[in-house]
């Protein structure tokens, strides 16, 4: 899409457009892995997190039971399968990121128990290879590449792909290179050329398949490159822009003595204009952060209570409900914790995976917690990027409704017969009709369920351009019923209605760059129109007033 005010920012840390390690170190140079993963995918284990910034490679750990961990992998990239998987082990994971030559901290263990007796083989033919995705990188001295990507290429005895290429559609094929993964980059095209590509699946005993499907790119000429980018400034749409006056930041750290009383590592935000409370949830501090509405603190909740000794393992999301309880989620553990308002422990709710049906591998009872919405009828929805599902309580007697349980891909989809793709909920926000909006965060984009959890629609898809969601991560209603989206990977917010048209994004006050923060974590928005923004990288609360009135900016115009 044409226009947009989407600029790239640090790496947001989390899992869980993405993502979702749950460890401290994950936010101080560590690895974070990507929402849904690792998971156990037949005889391996495929894992995959958030590049950090500056890495040079990866290693990736492994031990058994209580024995010590060993590396098993040192990629170069964020991506693993480890394939040797002994039979009736326990597995520990942990990945961490080599930058500078330096190794980081290592993420929290995630573990597995492998079956005690191999599963019978059924033998699987290799299949042609689906090309699903092609498209031209732009690599520094005005030269590019071309990124492809396919499905379907499995087997039994399957090692990898074979990329072919030509200069004449439909003919004169040359073999181009190998992979063993589900993509692959074309570095070497030249100006002015258009390349058309075919993909085959390859099996241990050289057994090729056909050709796949063919799919075509032209590479740009620097004279034409030039000529579209000024035809591009001339004829860009503007973007619709609604400005936000920054109002303050909790807290001010050059005014804070107390480190406590900062949200270092800051997941999730809500406010409760009736009591006067903001609630914030800090993976550092361990629990919740307490400020009044001025951005004041007030004091802190652990899970043993006001000021308690006992963290939470990772303290992720925060809701208001009935007479102003506070339900805090773990991302660590099954359990939601429940506080009146002044921070009194006063229930739990456990969530128990074990009579959910198992679209997929996943390991069950493991949830992990992230983010919590109530809706006015009384309905707490809990977003568990590890299950792939949102539990749904009743917050009268904490009693379990339900639970819309999603596939996380077409095939699965089509194999238990579910209406429902989700891959990885991570932040959620009730609409004003009841509805319940999901950041899916492997889809990139925001699912509309009603309460029987059917889909209703989608708003935004993958992409950086106005109206297009690159790395989503919050999301918020306003009293108008608008949906407030952040991006992980961007200081831009951008807002929808509740069928998914674009309205505008959120710029600085001056209506001439995005919002000044730093990252996008969970959102808030009060009955005034002040947005609470929770900025995990900074470890803050950025607050916005926001503006009435709405201005069409035009990129590269002044």
């Amino acid at each position: 899409m044409k226009g947009g005010y989407i600029v790239k920012s640090m790496l947001f840390v989390l899992v869980c457009g993405a993502f979702l390690a749950g460890t401290v170190s994950a936010f101080a140079g560590g690895v974070q892995f990507m929402g849904g993963y690792p998971k156990l995918d037949g005889k391996t284990v495929l894992m995959q997190w958030l590049p950090v910034r500056g890495a040079s490679g990866y290693k990736v750990y492994r031990s058994e039971g209580r024995m010590k961990a060993r590396v098993i992998g040192e990629p170069k990239v964020n991506r693993f399968i480890d394939k040797s998987l002994p039979a009736g082990k326990t597995l520990h994971y942990y990945v961490s990121a080599v930058v500078g030559g330096k190794e980081s901290s290592k993420t929290t263990a995630w573990t597995i128990t492998t079956a005690a007796k191999a599963p019978k083989k059924v033998f699987i033919p290799i299949r042609v290879p689906k090309l699903v995705g092609i498209h031209l990188k732009q690599e520094p001295g005005d030269k590019y590449s071309v990124g492809m990507r396919w499905e379907n290429a499995v087997g039994t005895n399957f090692v990898g792909v074979n990329i072919y290429r030509s200069t004449v559609k439909g003919k004169d094929f040359a073999l181009l290179g190998s992979s063993s993964s589900d993509m692959y980059d074309d570095k070497n095209v030249k100006p002015g050329m258009t390349y058309y590509y075919v993909a085959t699946s390859v099996d241990r005993q050289f057994n090729e398949t056909k050709y796949s499907n063919e799919l075509s790119v032209s590479i740009p000429s620097p004279a034409k490159v030039a000529a579209e980018q000024k035809q591009a400034e001339k004829e860009a749409e503007p973007t619709k822009m609604r400005p936000a006056k920054l109002l303050f930041r909790i807290p001010d750290k050059e005014e804070s003595e107390n480190k406590d009383e900062i949200p270092y590592a800051a997941m999730s935000v809500a406010v409760d204009e009736a009591v006067g409370h903001i609630y914030v949830t800090s993976v550092v501090y361990g629990g919740v952060l307490v400020y009044n509405l001025n951005g004041k603190y007030q004091f802190g909740i652990r899970k043993d209570g006001v000021d308690g000794k006992e963290k939470f393992g990772t303290a992720m999301g925060v809701a208001v409900g009935k007479g102003g309880d506070i339900y805090v989620s773990d991302y660590s553990g099954p359990t939601i914790s429940i506080f009146d308002f002044t921070g009194k422990p006063v229930g739990t709710i456990t969530i128990d995976t074990t009579k959910m049906p198992e679209y997929s591998e996943v390991l069950m009872n493991h949830a992990k917690n992230h983010s919590i919405a109530i809706a006015k009828d009384g309905r707490i929805y809990i977003c568990d990027p590890a299950v792939n599902s949102i539990h749904v309580y009743n917050d009268a007697d904490n009693k379990h409704i339900t639970d819309f349980r999603g596939a996380r891909n077409a095939m699965e989809e089509k194999k238990f017969h579910t209406k429902l793709l989700l891959n990885g909920p991570a932040y959620s926000a009730v609409l004003n009709n009841g509805d319940l909006a999901i950041v899916d965060s492997g889809i990139a984009r925001i699912d509309v369920l009603n309460k029987e959890g059917h889909l209703v629609n989608h708003i935004g898809e993958y992409g950086e351009g106005a109206g297009e969601l690159y790395f989503p991560s919050g999301v918020a209603v306003d009293r108008k019923g608008d949906v407030f989206v952040g991006l992980a990977q961007s200081p831009n917010i951008q807002v929808f209605s509740p069928d998914g048209k674009f309205l505008y994004a959120l710029s600085n006050e001056s209506t001439n760059g995005p919002l000044p923060i730093q990252s996008s974590g969970g959102l808030a928005v009060d009955s005034h129109d002040r947005l609470y923004v929770a900025e995990t990288m900074a470890g803050r609360v950025s607050v916005f007033q926001l503006q009435e009135n709405t201005r069409d900016v035009t990129p590269g115009v002044k």
